[in-house]
Parts: C-alpha cells; structure tokens; sequence
C-alpha cells in the first residue's frame, strides 16, 4: 500500500504541471493580447489627437495671435477662435485645447479652450507661464525646433486626470515663422476599461478552460500513465526486495512505450540474475587468485635472505638487498652467500611471467644458481650448467635473467656473468658511479647449448658494486615515464658519500616510491649492494666512530694491516700506543660525534709507515689551542713518531702519523 500511495502521485503532478503550463500560457496570451490592444487604441487616440491639433492651428491667424500676449484682451476674432477651438475640443473629445508661445526653457498660455460645465480653475488665462517638464523637452521641444507637428507617441500614464496622450501642432506667420503651438490632450480612460474588461474575460474563459482541461487531464493520465507506471514500479520494487530476482512479465499491456519499460525492466531482471551468478563465480575466482598471489609473494619473500648485518663477523665486504614485490607478483630474487671461507657468491636474477608458477620457478632457479656456485667450478662454468639444467626445467617461453658473481674476499678479484640482467653500477673509491662495461649474454633456459664467458674486475677498498632488476627502471610516473637507469645512476651518486649500503639502498627505494607517486608498480624492484671493505697490504681504511670506545677496533685494524706487512711485535706496540692518543685526541675535537676515517700505507721498500686519521669539518688545527693535559699527549706523539703533520684538504682535517720499521 505504500507503494501505491508513492505512486499515485505521479498522476496528480502531471495534472499540476498540465495546469501551470495552461495558465502560465494563457496568462501570457493575455497579457499579450492587452499589449498589442494597448498599442493600437493609444495610436489611435494619439492620432486622433494630433489631427485635431492640426485642424485647430489651420483656424489661427499667425500674424495676430502673439499680439495678444501685449494686450491680454480678447477682441472679437480671439471670441469667434475660441468658439472655434470649444467646438473642436467637444468634438473630438479632448480634455485640453490649448494654444501657447514656445521661449526657450519655458511657454505661455494664448487661449485654452473651457466648454460648458469645465470649473475655469483648471484651465489657464493668457498669460500664464510654465516651465518645460522633463518630458516636454524630450518631446516637444525638439519638435518646436523641428517647426513640425507630433512626431512620437506621448503617452502619460500618470495626470491628474488619469492616463491620457498628448499631440501638438505648429502655427506659422505669413512668414513662415513659427510663432506659436497646438496642444491637445486626449483622456484613456475608455481604453484602459475596455483593455480591463478585456482582460478580466479573457482570465476568466482562460481559467474555466484550464480547469476542464485539467480534469479531463487527470482522468486521461491516469488511465494511461499513473496506473502502468505504478504497476511497474511495484515490480520493480518487489524485484528488487525479493531474493529470487524474479520479474513479472506480460502485466503491462499499453502498446506504447511504458509496455517497452516493462519489457526491459524484464530482460534487466533475466540478465541481472545472470550477472550476479557470474559475479559469485568472478568473486570466488578473485578470492582463489588473491590466495595464490599471496602465496606466491611469501614463497618469493620467504626464500630471500633478509638478516642484516648478513656477516657480521666478516669485515673483508658489507652487503645489503630488498626485493618489492609488484602488485602483481613477478619472479624477482636475490641471493648471496659463502662458497667457502674466502669466496663470496652473489646473485640477481628475475623469472618471467607472473604469480604461482613464476614464484614457483624462482625457487627452482635460485636453488641450481646456489648449488651449481657451492661446487667451487669457474663462474663461466657454472653458468653453461645452470642454463642447461634451467631449460630441461622451465615451461615454454619462460627464462631467468640473471647476473651472477663470486668475489674473492682475500683480493678484491669479481669474476660474473651478466645473463640478460641489468649492468650493474660501480663505485669505484672518491670517484662516481659507473655502468659496469659489459654486454649483457642470453638469458638462461631461453636457449639449451650456451656457453658462457666470464668477466673479471678488481675491487678495491671502498669500491662498491649495486646490482638491481629491470624493474627498479621501470617504474613509472603519473605521466608514464619510466625511471629509467640514468635516473637511478644520477641519484646513487647524490648518495654516494654520505650513507651506509643499506641507508643507500633504503633511500633509493623510497625515491623510486617518491617518484611513481601512488602508480601501481608492474614488475618488481629488486636491489643488491656490494661493498669491499678490505685492504691491500700497500695501503687501507676502517671507518669508525668518533669514541674513544672505538679504538679497539683501530688496534684490529692497525695490527692486521701490520702483520700482512711482517711489522708486528714491538713496531706495532709503539706505533699502537701514538695512534691511540693521536684518536682521543680528535675524538675530544669532534666532542664523540661524527666519523673517523683511519688510514694505513705502508711503503714496501722504505719501510715508512703513515697513519692518517681523517674527519670532515671546518679547517681546525687539532694541535691548537691546547690543555696541558693535551700537551703532554701531542710530546708523547711526536717522540713516539717520526713526523706529526697537520693538513686540510678536501673538506677535512688529518693528522698524519709517520714511523719508520728501520
């Protein structure tokens, strides 16, 4: 019942939107019709007017009528005009006759026209001056210039004697001059009556019409409009607070276009509840899909090393990676590990394709990679394995990109193979990053017989290697624009000084998250870097912190680089000894904040070793400006060392020590 009630409205708003527009119509019609009305009957008076001016300036003399002003008396042909005018004005039923003299800003009444019955106290004397009214210079006076009768139509809506038109007329001497007007001015109060009663009829027939067409209207729009349409929208209604989405058809028989509604509202019904049957299927489908994409990503997680410091006891390298997956979850890996005490196997690789059977595949890749490295075999070697094992394992169209590399930890020597990967970028020390130079070979399990070359490099102490997957290029911006991997080498280098690897890497995912700016990443990023952090017996660094807590990690420094240089013993002790109060020294400078980095170069032949400590900072002579307790440390230096030398270079200070082993 309230779906009936809602409904039946519908036919009483068609009803009073038939009426309104009826009415707004016949008003207008009404008023239109009263305008055009309005127009004519005030021409016509108007004309009528003007005529009359006319006929009464053809009966006064020009030549004699201005004289009257200087007497002010009426003679007997002033009488007979103005019996003339009298006349003329019952005629043609004028209110005003009037003949005045025009000046310049005002005019003065000659003869006004009193018929029988007129009070003499409206009409003026000969004599009488007035002002020119605003409307009178818009009209009549540029028609007294003009020497010419009325021109436009005055109509004055407001006079004592209610609404009325005015007309003039000139008089001319035998001159030609113009020496005086006609006016006349007309009553409309017969028009404006007859206009009203017009009016008033034509409103009420209007109405009467409205309201017959209104009910028939209300009868009609019922029968063939409210009714289906309330019969519908039940339907419709009952559809869709039912469960069995059901649709009665065949209700609704009206040949037009409401019987075309509820046929559609029957097939919508039809296709809705086979949409919803599919969208349970498309739903479990999703939800079987989401299931697996979460699987994959822990699979492909899972697997990944991912404790860091990964060798905490191992200060030859540092090493750190992440792996992001997509939204879509790829085959990105990382791997890196011991082959044996002095080597170090490090990976990057990528599976195409995407979800379960990529993470799946990823696992089979990473785990022949990592078995195939632990047999000791050559780089090349195992490569031209691990591709032939790839490709009895992988499905059509599927292969692994994949840069693998086994670093020496004794020497610095990286030997890899670049599989279709990304060249990696290479710091060397105090210089920039750099591609790896390097074309990159077939990718594995793409094709069975490849064999494989090797590629060698030295690494030094500092140097550092990032290696990452073609998605870390890929990423794209709000315009589509990918990152690129100039992009990724120009932002490495921002980083290059001032971070560890893995603040360096952090950094660099956070860019890569900065610059896609909430776009959905297509292919996983995956980075990996390698830092070599072992000296040579020439020449080494350590950096640690600026505390004095840190120097036992100087003395390990100092005494292995030593002893690979056959310089332990006593030369250790005492060299030892003037390197720590040489530490607490600018430690104290530096207030146990900031970083130090240590040097050691021992020259082969000379036997001279140098010890540098070295910090960033304002140029500050460290031997200034000392305490006493501080002076009796820097004599200790001096005779414990050859040389003790200051110099500011670069943006940092150093204290160098020199002690000679001969």
């Amino acid at each position: 019942m309230k779906h009936k009630k809602q409904l039946r409205t519908i036919g009483s708003k068609f009803t009073v939107m038939f009426v309104v527009m009826a009415l707004v119509l016949s008003l207008g019609l009404c008023a239109f019709s009263g305008y055009i009305s309005w127009e004519q009957y005030t021409s016509f008076y108007w004309q009528k007017a003007r005529a009359a001016c006319k006929l009464a300036a053809s009966f006064v003399d020009g030549d004699r009528i201005a004289s009257y002003l200087e007497t002010k008396e009426p003679d007997d042909y002033y009488r007979d005009l103005e019996e003339t005018f009298r006349t003329i004005k019952q005629e043609q039923e004028l209110i005003y006759l009037y003949i005045f003299i025009p000046s310049e800003d005002h005019f003065t009444y000659v003869l006004d026209a009193i018929l029988e019955g007129e009070d003499p106290s409206l009409f003026s004397t000969i004599g009488d001056t007035y002002d020119y009214t605003e409307l009178e210079y818009q009209y009549l006076v540029p028609d007294i210039q003009a020497k010419s009768a009325s021109q436009n139509k005055v109509v004055v809506l407001k006079n004592y004697y209610g609404p009325g038109v005015s007309a003039w007329a000139p008089i001319f001497d035998s001159a030609g001059n113009l020496v005086a007007m006609v006016e006349g001015d007309m009553s409309l109060d017969v028009v404006v009556d007859s206009i009203t009663d017009f009016l008033v009829a034509a409103v009420a027939v209007c109405c009467t019409l409205v309201l017959a067409a209104a009910i028939a209207m209300s009868l009609i729009t019922r029968k063939i409009v409210a009714k289906p349409v309330a019969k519908l929208t039940e339907n419709v209604l009952d559809f869709a607070s039912e469960d069995t989405l059901s649709f009665p058809k065949g209700d609704i028989q009206t040949g037009d276009e409401l019987q075309t509604l509820s046929e559609a509202f029957g097939k919508m019904a039809d296709d809705i509840g086979r949409y919803t049957r599919n969208l349970e299927a498309v739903a479990a489908d999703k939800e079987r899909i989401a299931t697996e994409l979460s699987l994959a990503t822990d699979i492909q997680v899972s697997l990944l090393p991912r404790r860091f410091p990964a060798f905490p006891d191992r200060d030859e390298f540092d090493i750190y990676a992440v792996m992001q997956p997509a939204k879509v979850v790829g085959g990105d890996f990382y791997d890196f590990f011991l082959i044996d005490s002095h080597r170090l196997g490090v990976v990057v690789g990528g599976v195409s394709g995407r979800g379960i059977p990529a993470a799946l595949f990823m696992v089979v890749a990473k785990t022949i990679i990592k078995n195939q490295l632990m047999s000791g075999a050559p780089v090349e070697e195992s490569m031209t394995v691990i591709n032939s094992r790839l490709y009895e394992s992988s499905a059509s169209n599927v292969v692994v990109r994949a840069f693998v590399g086994i670093l020496d930890t004794r020497d610095g020597h990286f030997s890899y193979v670049n599989a279709g990967q990304q060249p990696p970028l290479i710091l060397r020390k105090d210089r920039t990053f750099a591609f790896l130079d390097g074309q990159a070979m077939t990718p594995l399990a793409q094709t069975e017989y490849v064999h494989y070359r090797g590629m060698e490099l030295r690494l030094r102490q500092g140097d550092r290697l990032v290696l990452y997957s073609e998605g870390a290029t890929l990423v794209k911006n709000t315009d589509g624009v990918p990152f690129g991997p100039e992009r990724l080498r120009t932002y490495l280098n921002l980083k290059r000084g001032s971070e560890e690897l893995q603040g360096m890497v952090t950094s660099l995912c956070s860019e890569l998250e900065v610059y896609e700016h909430g776009v959905a990443r297509e292919e996983d990023v995956t980075v990996l870097a390698l830092s070599y952090l072992k000296g040579d017996r020439a020449q080494a660094e350590l950096l640690v912190e600026a505390k004095e807590e840190e120097f036992f990690r100087v003395q390990q420094f100092l005494r292995r680089q030593l002893e690979e240089n056959q310089l332990g013993g006593v030369f250790y002790a005492h060299l030892s000894v003037a390197v720590e109060e040489a530490f607490a020294l600018v430690a104290g400078r530096l207030e146990n904040r900031g970083e130090i980095l240590v040097r050691c170069a021992v020259e082969q032949q000379s036997g001279q070793v140098a010890v540098s400590l070295l910090y960033p900072g304002p140029q500050e002579d460290p031997f200034a400006q000392l305490t006493s307790v501080q002076e009796d440390a820097v004599a200790f230096i001096r005779r414990s060392v050859d040389t003790l030398q200051y110099r500011y270079q670069d943006g940092r200070n150093g204290i160098t020590l020199q002690k000679s082993a001969k």
